[in-house]
Parts: C-alpha cells; sequence; structure tokens
C-alpha cells in the first residue's frame, strides 16, 4: 500500500508540474504496467489495471492519429478489440463469482 501512495505522490508532482502530456501518458502508461503485475490478489484489481492500460492506449493512439495523419478506422478496431478483451474479462469474473463464491485469486 506503501508504494501506491508515493506512485500517487509522484503523479500529482508531476501534474502540478505540467510537464508534457507526452511524459505524462507514459507514466500513466508505467504504473497501469506495475499495477497488472504487481496486484494479484483480486480478479477485479487486475482487470481493472487492464482497462487503465487501455484507455492509456485509446489516448495514445488518439494523439497518433491527430499528429501522424493516421487513418481513424484503426481507432474503432481498437475499441471493438478492447470490448472484447472486456467482455471475455467479465464473463471469467463472473464465472469464477459463481463456481466459488468470490473473486479472490488466492482462493483457486
Amino acid at each position: 500500500m506503501l508504494y501506491i501512495r508515493l506512485v500517487f505522490r509522484l503523479f500529482l508532482i508531476l501534474l502540478i508540474q505540467r510537464l508534457s502530456l507526452r511524459l505524462l501518458l507514459i507514466f500513466i502508461g508505467i504504473l497501469s504496467f506495475l499495477l497488472f503485475f504487481f496486484v494479484k490478489d483480486h480478479l477485479l484489481k487486475i482487470l481493472l489495471s487492464l482497462e487503465f492500460f487501455i484507455l492509456n492506449s485509446v489516448v495514445i493512439l488518439g494523439i497518433n492519429v491527430i499528429f501522424l495523419n493516421i487513418p481513424t478506422y484503426i481507432i474503432f478496431l481498437f475499441f471493438t478489440l478492447s470490448v472484447c478483451e472486456a467482455r471475455i474479462g467479465v464473463r471469467i469474473l463472473i464465472g469464477l463469482i459463481r463456481d466459488l463464491g468470490n473473486e479472490i485469486l488466492n482462493s483457486l
């Protein structure tokens, strides 16, 4: 829990100092990547960190579409894949809750 507080303070410092948007997005991507690998007790936390990573990727992709003249259908393709990923994750979560009664991964 201590490392989450430290990361949140670093995030606030970056936000207060108004650093570039790209640096902030890189920091958010690294944060979501670290949350995915270090939080392994609840499936819901893992799914939320994956969605956090997907939203960061959508923002980065949107910026690249604007500045690099990439076709916009790439964003819709990415949205379709992210919705499929979220649907599969929720289906696994519902299956675990129905079978085990909880979604704690240590009880598997």
